[in-house]
Protein backbone atom coordinates (compact mmCIF):
# COMPACT_ATOMS: atom_id res chain seq x y z
CA UNK A 1 0.00 0.00 0.00
CA UNK A 2 3.28 2.00 0.25
CA UNK A 3 5.65 1.77 -2.18
CA UNK A 4 8.66 3.94 -2.50
CA UNK A 5 10.81 3.85 -5.44
CA UNK A 6 14.53 4.64 -5.30
CA UNK A 7 14.10 8.58 -6.21
CA UNK A 8 11.04 8.55 -3.22
CA UNK A 9 13.04 6.79 -0.29
CA UNK A 10 16.49 8.95 -1.03
CA UNK A 11 14.51 12.15 -0.74
CA UNK A 12 13.50 10.68 3.22
CA UNK A 13 15.24 11.40 5.83
CA UNK A 14 15.29 8.25 7.44
CA UNK A 15 16.75 6.86 4.31
CA UNK A 16 20.42 8.82 5.46
CA UNK A 17 19.27 7.94 9.05
CA UNK A 18 19.26 4.20 7.93
CA UNK A 19 22.31 4.42 5.53
CA UNK A 20 24.73 6.25 8.31
CA UNK A 21 23.89 4.21 11.22
CA UNK A 22 23.88 0.96 8.68
CA UNK A 23 27.60 1.85 8.31
CA UNK A 24 28.17 2.13 11.95
CA UNK A 25 26.94 -1.19 12.77
CA UNK A 26 29.65 -2.29 9.96
CA UNK A 27 32.25 -0.24 11.57
CA UNK A 28 31.35 -2.93 14.60
CA UNK A 29 30.76 -5.40 12.88
CA UNK A 30 34.00 -5.62 10.96
CA UNK A 31 35.93 -3.48 12.15
CA UNK A 32 36.77 -5.06 15.56
CA UNK A 33 36.78 -8.99 13.58
CA UNK A 34 39.55 -8.40 11.49
CA UNK A 35 41.48 -7.77 14.25
CA UNK A 36 39.56 -9.83 16.73
CA UNK A 37 41.88 -12.74 17.27
CA UNK A 38 45.28 -10.26 17.46
CA UNK A 39 43.88 -8.31 19.90
CA UNK A 40 43.08 -11.76 22.17
CA UNK A 41 46.64 -12.59 21.43
CA UNK A 42 48.39 -9.79 22.25
CA UNK A 43 46.33 -7.83 24.39
CA UNK A 44 44.41 -10.17 26.29
CA UNK A 45 46.97 -12.94 26.21
CA UNK A 46 44.84 -16.13 25.55
CA UNK A 47 45.48 -19.12 23.61
CA UNK A 48 44.49 -19.56 19.74
CA UNK A 49 42.19 -22.34 20.87
CA UNK A 50 40.80 -19.76 23.53
CA UNK A 51 40.15 -17.37 21.18
CA UNK A 52 39.02 -19.48 18.96
CA UNK A 53 36.19 -20.62 21.22
CA UNK A 54 35.44 -16.75 22.38
CA UNK A 55 34.07 -16.75 18.50
CA UNK A 56 32.43 -19.39 18.47
CA UNK A 57 30.48 -18.07 21.80
CA UNK A 58 29.98 -15.16 19.88
CA UNK A 59 28.66 -17.05 16.78
CA UNK A 60 26.63 -19.34 19.01
CA UNK A 61 24.77 -16.57 20.70
CA UNK A 62 23.70 -15.11 16.95
CA UNK A 63 21.55 -18.31 16.71
CA UNK A 64 18.61 -17.35 19.27
CA UNK A 65 19.06 -13.71 19.31
CA UNK A 66 18.26 -13.70 15.37
CA UNK A 67 14.71 -15.48 16.48
CA UNK A 68 14.55 -12.55 19.48
CA UNK A 69 15.13 -9.85 17.52
CA UNK A 70 12.94 -11.28 14.35
CA UNK A 71 9.89 -11.88 17.22
CA UNK A 72 10.11 -8.20 19.07
CA UNK A 73 10.86 -6.59 15.75
CA UNK A 74 7.05 -7.42 14.93
CA UNK A 75 6.44 -5.87 18.23
CA UNK A 76 7.83 -3.26 18.91
CA UNK A 77 8.99 0.05 16.66
CA UNK A 78 11.93 -1.67 14.56
CA UNK A 79 13.92 1.32 14.64
CA UNK A 80 13.83 1.33 18.55
CA UNK A 81 14.90 -2.56 18.32
CA UNK A 82 17.62 -1.71 15.82
CA UNK A 83 19.35 0.68 18.27
CA UNK A 84 18.84 -2.01 21.05
CA UNK A 85 21.12 -4.16 18.99
CA UNK A 86 23.34 -1.45 18.31
CA UNK A 87 24.00 -0.41 22.08
CA UNK A 88 24.52 -4.42 22.99
CA UNK A 89 26.85 -4.22 20.13
CA UNK A 90 28.41 -1.06 21.24
CA UNK A 91 28.76 -2.36 25.46
CA UNK A 92 30.33 -5.84 24.24
CA UNK A 93 32.74 -4.02 21.60
CA UNK A 94 33.95 -1.78 25.14
CA UNK A 95 33.89 -4.95 27.07
CA UNK A 96 36.43 -6.31 24.64
CA UNK A 97 38.51 -3.00 24.82
CA UNK A 98 39.42 -3.13 28.37
CA UNK A 99 39.30 -6.94 29.13
CA UNK A 100 41.71 -8.45 30.98
CA UNK A 101 40.55 -11.92 31.62
CA UNK A 102 38.69 -14.92 30.17
CA UNK A 103 35.91 -14.23 31.91
CA UNK A 104 35.58 -10.63 30.23
CA UNK A 105 36.44 -11.62 26.86
CA UNK A 106 33.48 -14.49 27.11
CA UNK A 107 31.51 -11.61 28.41
CA UNK A 108 32.22 -9.39 25.36
CA UNK A 109 30.97 -12.96 23.19
CA UNK A 110 27.66 -13.55 24.50
CA UNK A 111 26.61 -9.87 24.52
CA UNK A 112 28.19 -8.89 21.21
CA UNK A 113 26.50 -12.60 19.44
CA UNK A 114 23.31 -10.58 21.00
CA UNK A 115 23.23 -7.14 19.42
CA UNK A 116 24.80 -8.99 16.07
CA UNK A 117 21.82 -11.33 15.98
CA UNK A 118 19.07 -8.77 16.65
CA UNK A 119 20.30 -6.52 14.30
CA UNK A 120 20.44 -8.94 11.54
CA UNK A 121 17.06 -9.55 11.04
CA UNK A 122 15.88 -5.91 11.84
CA UNK A 123 18.08 -3.85 9.62
CA UNK A 124 16.41 -5.80 6.66
CA UNK A 125 12.84 -5.72 7.70
CA UNK A 126 12.79 -2.28 8.30
CA UNK A 127 13.89 -1.36 4.98
CA UNK A 128 10.64 -3.58 3.56
CA UNK A 129 8.52 -1.46 6.40
CA UNK A 130 9.43 1.92 5.59
CA UNK A 131 9.97 1.56 1.61
CA UNK A 132 7.81 -0.80 0.84
CA UNK A 133 8.93 -4.20 -1.42
CA UNK A 134 8.45 -2.81 -5.07
CA UNK A 135 12.07 -1.20 -5.11
CA UNK A 136 12.86 -3.14 -2.48
CA UNK A 137 16.23 -4.16 -4.24
CA UNK A 138 17.89 -1.27 -5.80
CA UNK A 139 17.25 0.54 -2.15
CA UNK A 140 18.90 -2.10 -0.31
CA UNK A 141 21.51 -2.01 -2.82
CA UNK A 142 22.16 2.12 -2.18
CA UNK A 143 21.74 1.05 1.60
CA UNK A 144 24.26 -1.10 1.63
CA UNK A 145 26.29 0.78 -1.48
CA UNK A 146 26.56 3.94 0.93
CA UNK A 147 27.90 1.63 3.74
CA UNK A 148 30.49 0.35 1.85
CA UNK A 149 33.15 2.67 2.68
CA UNK A 150 33.13 2.52 6.07
CA UNK A 151 33.24 -1.47 6.17
CA UNK A 152 36.54 -1.11 3.97
CA UNK A 153 38.01 1.55 5.52
CA UNK A 154 37.66 0.38 9.29
CA UNK A 155 39.87 -2.44 9.47
CA UNK A 156 42.45 0.04 8.16
CA UNK A 157 41.99 2.82 10.75
CA UNK A 158 41.29 0.67 13.85
CA UNK A 159 44.70 -0.81 12.34
CA UNK A 160 46.56 2.15 12.29
CA UNK A 161 45.27 3.57 15.50
CA UNK A 162 46.26 0.06 17.33
CA UNK A 163 49.94 0.49 15.71
CA UNK A 164 50.01 4.04 16.92
CA UNK A 165 48.87 3.40 20.64
CA UNK A 166 50.59 0.34 20.69
CA UNK A 167 47.20 -1.48 21.84
CA UNK A 168 43.50 -1.80 20.53
CA UNK A 169 42.10 -0.37 23.62
CA UNK A 170 41.48 3.43 22.40
CA UNK A 171 40.42 1.94 18.71
CA UNK A 172 38.43 0.13 20.33
CA UNK A 173 36.99 2.37 22.91
CA UNK A 174 35.95 4.58 20.49
CA UNK A 175 34.59 2.29 18.31
CA UNK A 176 31.75 1.91 21.53
CA UNK A 177 31.40 5.48 21.58
CA UNK A 178 30.59 5.88 17.37
CA UNK A 179 28.04 2.57 18.17
CA UNK A 180 26.42 3.95 20.88
CA UNK A 181 25.65 7.18 19.01
CA UNK A 182 24.30 5.56 16.26
CA UNK A 183 21.84 3.59 18.41
CA UNK A 184 20.70 6.84 19.51
CA UNK A 185 20.74 8.47 16.05
CA UNK A 186 18.55 5.45 14.36
CA UNK A 187 16.09 6.19 16.83
CA UNK A 188 15.33 9.59 14.48
CA UNK A 189 14.48 6.93 11.63
CA UNK A 190 10.40 7.26 11.96
CA UNK A 191 8.21 5.90 9.33
CA UNK A 192 8.79 8.01 6.16
CA UNK A 193 5.56 10.00 5.32
CA UNK A 194 3.91 8.26 2.09
CA UNK A 195 5.13 9.11 -1.37
CA UNK A 196 2.92 11.59 -3.41
CA UNK A 197 1.52 9.91 -6.53
CA UNK A 198 0.43 11.63 -9.56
Amino acid sequence: EHEFTLAQAIRTRSFWILAVTWAIGNLGLFGVQVHLFLHLDQGVHLSRTTAAWVWTVASLSNIPARLVGGFFGDRFPKAAMLGASMAFMAVSIYLLAVANSVEMTFAYAVVFGIGWGMRTPIVNAIQGEYYGGKSQGIIRGWLQSLSMPISVVAPVLIGYMADRQGSYTTAFIGTAAVMLAGSVLVLFASPPRLPVTK
